[in-house]
């Protein structure tokens, strides 16, 4: 009983955090107005949660996010410690590996914890958007990141974990710059 409530409980964290963030943001486009009908080859694939390229180079003269900031660093420290935890460590001891014990739990954990990282990383992207300082060094790397997280679940969930060392190393770059421009990142994960 107490390890199926060890295993549900993380889940329903992260179904709950899936479905409860990144409600009404404030975009700096115009509400009503009709999209131009123009061809952009910065126009994100079906499915892709990073924003486009257009937007990674527009920065606001000002704040259009109450706590931009705030909110940035609670989305990257969950985002980077629920990978550290639910992906990074079971990869690095050998838990995703055939005939490991554990592996299609840790394969199951690791796919929906992919899903919610991709949410949060977009969720920080749109945080970031808002704010002038961190937006012009750290929109590029969120974009990166999301790119590489777009279909991290499926790879993950196929058995390919060929780009995990590439997402921990942006995770890294991003959590880096963020401390090096007043933005301490403090990694949290739901247990």
């Amino acid at each position: 009983m107490r390890r199926s409530v060890l295993t549900t409980v993380p889940l329903l964290l992260i179904a709950l955090l899936l479905g409860g963030c990144g409600g009404k943001t404030n975009n700096n486009s115009s509400a009503g107005t009709t999209p131009s009908t123009g061809t952009s080859a910065s126009q994100p694939t079906a499915g892709s949660t990073a924003p486009t390229t257009a937007a990674a180079d527009t920065c606001p003269a000002s704040n259009t996010k109450s706590f931009a900031k705030t909110k940035f660093v609670a989305h990257v420290g969950l985002a980077a410690g629920s990978f550290h935890r639910w992906i990074w460590k079971p990869y690095k001891a050998g838990t995703f590996s055939k005939g490991a014990h554990g592996r299609l739990k840790a394969t199951i954990k690791a796919g929906l914890t992919a899903a919610f990282i991709a949410h949060e990383v977009k969720v920080a992207s749109d945080d970031v958007s808002a704010s002038p300082a961190l937006c012009k060094v750290l929109k590029k790397p969120l974009v990166a990141l999301g790119n590489q997280l777009s279909d991290l679940k499926s790879k993950i969930t196929g058995g390919d974990l060929s780009s995990l060392d590439g997402v921990n190393t942006a995770i890294a770059g991003v959590t880096t710059l963020s401390d090096k421009n007043g933005a301490q990142i403090t990694e949290t994960s739901q247990n």
